[in-house]
């Protein structure tokens, strides 16, 4: 059964598809650095920072399509299949862009909200922020087409069609980014999200009719589907919202407390810490669809999964960001050609929060495996707190550090709170 489940195959093609992420982000950050300066940078930051907010009205389906379609069996139930796919990309489609409309209304009637005193960056803010916001829908329509792969233990093709569109992706940037600054890096975003839509369309469509030959034009829209996945992704996507404005919510801090150009090293330091971080946990994450099979078929082989990937996350991401710390002088130096020792303390600190936080990444994964969700709202809300109330408590202290210093406590605790509490999943 667990050959079936593609678990080694999806995990590794995770690993490898944020591995070529990380070589994108920092060649396309380099790029904006040498043409327009690190302020620009800070912008970049802080625009998709505001546009994540969007999300509040995200109730999800991206991860409920995927738990969803990872409990039906492929072979009897293609119909099944098919009416979860079709009822969650309808209602996202309608929904993102909705949001995007409402968001660019606001930040572009608003935009001295968004980038306060200074005209220039808030005129190029508002040519940029259309672009950015199809990227938003485009992005978010993916993530069901995605869903669905990762559904039917395809997620291995999840990311040969992530690897290919981040060269296209990478193609763009190097191209038009020295032309056309922040438009290149959204162009670039905009290539990738189609092709990943267009060719992940055609393998859910290719691997379904395999079983069950069917006329995808026709729409299937069920209200009974339509029930479990909003039940499930409600409760999903709160955890997701609250866990992932822990980022921008540290950069808004750091900005408005430090000013752009620490901002843009933050951003930086963020990068340099997380993405490798992320490319271990991918391959954590990406057992989602297996697991749930597993809690369903085989509690033993499911301990078993649980425990084998906890012990390596821990031990891989701790290595990899020890190395990043210890070469933390020499990044510096091929980013800046010189020592930044603000560079250097800002990823010291962010590695300590990964240090705590990577011992709940498998937990986390349980969570959305088992559809309960109350360790994940729990630590996420913790998290997201601490992060306000250090940086708060010391934003008269030490302005330059407040947000960072908040950001990896509540990294830290929020790791070791979701491992205490999911893994008594598996007791029962």
């Amino acid at each position: 059964m667990l050959k079936n489940l593609n678990i080694k195959k999806n995990a590794s093609t995770s690993v490898v598809t944020f591995s070529i992420n990380i070589i994108l982000t920092f060649l396309s950050y380099r790029l904006i650095i040498d043409h327009d300066g690190l302020e620009i940078l800070g912008l970049w930051s802080l625009l998709t920072a505001s546009i994540f907010i969007m999300r509040i009205g995200d109730i999800g389906l991206g991860s409920a399509t995927e738990r969803y379609i990872a409990t039906v069996p492929v072979k009897e139930k293609t119909e099944l299949i098919k009416i979860y796919f079709d009822t969650a990309l309808v209602i996202n489609t309608v929904l993102f862009s909705t949001l995007a409309f409402v968001g660019w209304y606001i930040f572009s009637t608003n935009i001295q909200w968004v980038v306060p005193s200074s005209l220039n960056l808030q005129n190029q803010a508002l040519e940029i922020l259309p672009l950015m916001f199809i990227v938003f829908i485009l992005s978010n329509i993916a993530t069901v087409f995605n869903g669905a792969l990762k559904g039917l233990h395809q997620g291995y093709k999840v990311g040969y069609i992530s690897i290919l569109a981040n060269v296209i992706q990478m193609l763009v940037v190097v191209y038009f980014v020295p032309k056309m600054g922040l438009f290149g890096l959204a162009l670039g975003q905009l290539f990738q999200y189609v092709f990943i839509i267009l060719v992940s369309w055609y393998l859910v469509i290719n691997y379904i009719n395999k079983f069950n030959k069917m006329n995808w034009l026709k729409i299937k829209i069920q209200r009974k589907a339509f029930n479990e996945l909003f039940s499930f992704s409600i409760k999903a996507q709160f955890v997701t919202l609250v866990n992932g404005l822990l980022e921008p919510a540290s950069k808004f801090v750091v900005g408005h407390t430090a000013g752009f150009s620490i901002l843009g090293i933050y951003e930086l330091a963020y990068k340099i810490v997380s993405l490798p971080r992320n490319a271990i946990v991918a391959g954590v994450l990406s057992l989602t669809p297996a697991m749930t099979r597993l809690l369903i078929d085989d509690i033993s082989k499911a301990k078993l999964l649980y425990f084998k990937s906890k012990k390596m996350v821990i031990l891989v991401t701790s290595i990899i960001l020890l190395i990043l710390l210890i070469f933390s002088p020499v990044i510096s130096w091929v980013i800046f050609r010189e020592l930044n020792y603000i560079l250097i303390s800002f990823m010291f600190l962010i590695s300590l929060g990964y240090i705590g936080n990577v011992v709940g990444a498998p937990a986390y994964t349980l969570g959305y495996s088992s559809g309960k969700l109350k360790g994940n709202m729990i630590s996420s809300v913790v998290a997201i707190s601490l992060l306000f109330m250090v940086s708060f408590s010391l934003k008269n202290i030490s302005p330059l550090y407040a947000g960072v210093i908040g950001s990896s406590i509540g990294l830290m605790l929020g790791g070791i709170i979701v491992m205490k509490i999911n893994q008594s999943l598996l007791k029962n």
